[in-house]
This record gives structure tokens, C-alpha cells and sequence, in this order.
């Protein structure tokens, strides 16, 4: 992401002001968007896991005792099978990038980048 300044050059922004939904303007923050902002995932439909490679970012939910959310994870390893009426049977290991865990997941759990 890049900025023009008024010389007409272009600069990388490094950091942008950020208001959250249902806050005012005095709560606002500035973000560092290169350690603190992550392109959006698209959701993966059944038919693109052939798509999904070992060593890809995937956004994967993780459903725990308390809590279930949304966590970044890396591809390790990926066990193609046949697609039946349901969909998608493939099994995919995955390693969660905040607490390095590992899972075996199916396409529904996550989305690719």
C-alpha cells in the first residue's frame, strides 16, 4: 500500500488510523498494517482444494473447551481423496501459527489465501 505525497511521490504506508465498528473517533488507532493487518481470506469451496499445497497460510477455526475463533495455519500436509456427494474428503495437516499445535482438518474448517 503506498501513499502520494504532495511531491508527487509515492511512499509505502507504514501505518494507518483505525476506528472500530460501534467506537468513536477517541478510541482510534494506529495500526502498524504490516505486523498487525493480514489480507482478507476467501472462504474455499470444495471443489478448489487441489488448490491448497503443503507450506500454504490457511485461516483455520479452531473450535476449543471455551471458545472457538479463527486462527492462522500453515499447510503440512495434504491426503487427497475422492469427492463424494458431500463434497470434498480430503484431510489436511495443519499447524496453528499462534500456539504451534497441530490438526488434521477438512476443506470446511478453513479458508485459503
Amino acid at each position: 500500500m503506498y501513499a502520494q505525497l504532495a511531491t508527487g511521490h509515492a511512499a509505502p504506508i507504514q501505518e494507518v488510523l483505525v476506528r472500530f465498528s460501534g467506537f468513536g473517533p477517541e478510541e482510534d488507532e494506529w495500526v502498524n498494517i504490516r505486523k498487525h493487518v493480514r489480507q482478507r481470506s476467501l472462504p474455499c469451496e470444495s471443489s478448489e482444494c487441489v488448490a491448497v499445497l503443503p507450506g500454504d497460510l490457511i485461516l483455520c477455526f479452531q473450535e476449543g473447551k471455551e471458545q472457538a475463533l479463527y486462527f492462522d495455519a500453515h499447510v503440512l500436509d495434504a491426503q487427497r481423496r475422492r469427492h463424494d456427494v458431500r463434497g470434498c474428503r480430503c484431510r489436511f495437516l495443519v499447524r496453528y501459527d499462534h500456539d504451534q499445535t497441530e490438526d488434521i482438518l477438512v476443506v470446511s474448517y478453513f479458508s485459503a489465501e
